[in-house]
């Protein structure tokens, strides 16, 4: 699969890109929605003296922008069949089965996940912040089916810190 997004001819320091949908080809407005291809794994954290679950994505990478639900819904079962997906939209639970094979998924563990995001896009001094309005996971793969990324040295030793953190 490729990753497809098209910019205008040149971008100067005060014009915005122009995004166009992967299906549509249409000029992409708010909101956009995007696939993503994550390495993840489910933890816990402590906030407000409690205990609540986390999802710790150590890699992410758009794989698909489109300019509206409607253009995501046709393009999906494409996605589907190209990913070789018997089942989608997995429960959101420590353990899953895989959505290509079948395998329990120990999502303690690292693991791919591809999940679907509307957002709002907007242009900041600082580069390009998203509102996230949605998010949903389309696909849990076991990494005998699709091996986890490796995370960036510098996020292993932070996720290995807020874990020294916890237990403490």
């Amino acid at each position: 699969m490729q990753i497809s997004i098209r910019t205008s001819k040149s971008i100067g320091m005060n014009e915005s890109p122009i995004f166009r949908c992967c299906v549509c080809h249409g000029i992409i407005r708010n909101p956009t929605w995007s696939m993503d291809h994550n390495t993840q794994k489910y933890g816990t954290d402590m906030r407000e003296g409690q205990v609540c679950q986390t999802i710790r994505i150590t890699s992410s990478q758009e794989m698909f922008r489109h300019d509206s639900q409607n253009c995501w819904l046709v393009h999906e079962p494409t996605i589907a069949q190209e990913l070789k997906l018997k089942t989608t939209y997995p429960p959101a639970t420590p353990m899953t089965l895989c959505c290509r094979c079948g395998a329990p998924v120990n999502r303690t563990q690292p693991h791919v996940s591809y999940a679907i995001m509307a957002m709002s896009l907007q242009d900041a001094p600082e580069g390009w912040i998203a509102d996230v309005l949605s998010d949903k996971e389309f696909a849990v793969l076991c990494p005998e089916c699709e091996e986890p990324d490796e995370p960036e040295a510098e996020a292993t030793a932070e996720f290995q810190d807020q874990d020294e953190r916890i237990r403490a």
